[in-house]
């Protein structure tokens, strides 16, 4: 738990919850078919400097 997050008293989320907030703070960034396929929106500016972040944390292995 984080030192911002312990001072919260009996705040508790779930990964549903998560992952729920994250889909909803990102709608640009990606899209789900009908069968459950997710794809990149590979034109949207925060997919491209994540996938550079990662690829930078990458280099350093």
């Amino acid at each position: 738990m984080s030192v911002a997050m312990a001072g919260l008293g009996n705040f508790s989320f779930s990964s549903k919850d998560c992952l729920r907030e994250a889909l909803k703070e990102n709608t640009s960034s990606y899209t789900i078919s009908k069968d459950g396929h997710v794809q990149l929106n590979f034109n949207d500016e925060k997919v491209i400097e994540a996938i550079k972040k990662q690829i930078d944390l990458l280099e350093k292995i």
